[in-house]
């Protein structure tokens, strides 16, 4: 057991001593295979806790992703075997427990920026993005000077195999974290990549079917996406009716900003439907859906196209009476709504910018509804007089029911899907909402979202005004279903 603890704690200190550019002993020893297990399992476990930490609250274990992780170690240990030199003895131990060990305390590097930008709030900044890659560089150093210095023979390709062979695997190796969750990004994966590139000219040159019969991935066209904008945008605000100046109107824009989860695009359309039955909202509502079903006839959901959706409603709107419901839905961190489409490059949505494209459209009353993790972190920012905030989370916690098989989020299902069916209210809405969003928490044994509202006094008189309006009107409909029996009943008996 001690030499098992010396091997492994062995292993470590030359680890370090290879990534910080130490000499280190050539065709050092090599460790016993119980250590190179060992080692092994402990460099997956750290990329588990990296992956829980990124997953956030609502995480889960994939069995796929351990045996992916497994079968990936495999996979380099056969490389590098049948790679060996053959004139001389091959160091294959030392190379799988170095390379093991210096993944292991990269994770930690990765895992320690991670935490330090999430504390600062500039977990996706460009700086991060760039830290990470300088710690992919610093890994795959690292590996070539483990290559270089346990490679018997070390004249044959210099040691480069081992670092090739790693990056390889590594780029190889499906999308397939071993613990997933809401907050969970899809990663490069060369498979997903390689089918859409299939699936696009299976669909030019092909029947543009699966094996299974099943449609392709729709490929979609960047740069003539990017240029069909303006014209979907304008397209879409063509469609908008003005405002009648006898009564308040309620004007609905809805945006799923998460591209790759079909939760986000089913939502959105859903709301609309709502919307457009219950508070008349037909011809008076806009989506805009990143997803690859909706480009040809959908604006994105990316910032510039929202700022200009709401200058184009602001046209259309009576800005003093009328009501703005603003639906916003995607995966979020603090002070940050995610906007993300594989592909294009987009800017994620800060409280600040949305506040300031809100003030800069005149729109007055505004109802604003945003269903993403730590969403309660708008609020301070977008709080005034004539606001109605409702968000899925507070700003330190994570919402629910981002999977991909899902028509609703947990808080827009609750909120949509079933109170707004039963009340006008939004604050009443929001109130039931919340109770049986935290009871489908319970039952699931998961951290409570904690979804928050801030209502101004000025848009709390507005829309209980409105909401009055819509039940007056509910009701007068349906007495003048009742009245409408007795005369159906009549032409019965007549018969």
């Amino acid at each position: 057991m001690l030499e098992l603890a010396m091997d492994v704690l062995g292993t470590f200190v030359r680890a370090l001593r290879l990534l910080f550019l130490r000499p280190v002993t050539r065709y050092a020893t090599e460790p016993s295979r119980i250590a190179v297990v060992v080692l092994i399992t402990i460099s997956i476990a750290s990329g588990t806790l990296l992956e829980a930490a990124i997953a956030g609250e609502n995480r889960y274990v994939s069995g796929w992703g351990a045996l992916a992780a497994a079968g990936g170690w495999v996979v380099y240990a056969v490389m590098l075997w049948l790679a060996k030199p053959h004139y001389a003895p091959f160091g294959l131990p030392r190379i799988l427990a170095d390379s093991a060990a210096i993944g292991t305390l990269t994770a930690a590097m990765v895992a320690a920026v991670y935490v330090a930008g999430k504390s600062t709030g500039n977990d996706e900044s460009w700086t991060l993005f760039g830290v990470f890659g300088a710690l992919a560089l610093w890994w795959a150093i690292a590996l070539w000077r483990a290559g270089r210095t346990a490679w018997t023979g070390s004249q044959w390709r210099y040691g480069f195999r081992a670092a090739q062979y790693a990056a390889i695997v590594a780029l190889l190796m499906p999308d397939a974290p071993i613990v997933r969750g809401d907050a969970t990004q899809p990663g490069f994966d060369v498979w997903r990549t390689a089918n859409a590139y299939y699936s696009y000219y299976a669909g030019l040159y092909g029947s543009g079917e699966g094996d299974d019969g099943s449609s392709p991935v729709k490929w979609v066209d960047v740069e003539r996406t990017y240029y069909m904008q303006p014209q979907l945008v304008s397209a879409a605000l063509d469609k908008v009716l003005p405002s009648d100046p006898n009564r308040s109107e309620i004007y609905l824009l809805a945006a799923a900003g998460f591209a790759d989860q079909d939760v986000f695009k089913s939502e959105v359309e859903k709301t609309r439907e709502l919307f457009d039955k219950r508070f008349g909202t037909a011809g008076r509502s806009i989506v805009a859906i990143n997803h690859t079903d909706t480009v040809e006839d959908t604006p994105l959901a990316n910032v510039s196209n929202i700022e200009n959706l709401l200058a184009g409603l602001a046209h259309k709107m009576d800005t003093e009476n009328d009501v703005l419901v603003m639906y916003l839905t995607s995966h979020g961190t603090r002070g940050r709504f995610a906007v993300s489409f594989s592909g294009f490059s987009f800017n994620s949505l800060t409280p600040g910018a949305l506040r300031a494209m809100l003030d800069t459209s005149g729109i007055k009353n505004r109802v604003l509804i945003i269903s993403a993790c730590y969403s309660g972190s708008f609020v301070e920012e977008l709080a005034s007089d004539n606001t109605l905030i409702m968000t899925a989370a507070s700003d330190n916690r994570t919402s629910f029911g981002c999977s991909n098989e899902r028509e609703w989020t947990f808080f827009g299902d609750a909120l949509f899907n079933h109170a707004l069916r039963e009340t006008y209210s939004f604050e009443s809405a929001f109130a039931k909402a919340r109770e049986t969003v935290s009871q489908w928490e319970r039952e699931q044994g998961i951290t409570p979202s904690d979804p928050q509202i801030s209502a101004g006094s000025a848009i709390h008189a507005k829309l209980k005004d409105v909401a009055e309006a819509f039940a007056q009107q509910q009701g007068s409909q349906e007495s003048a279903k009742e009245d409408d029996i007795p005369t159906l009943r009549q032409a019965a008996d007549s018969r």
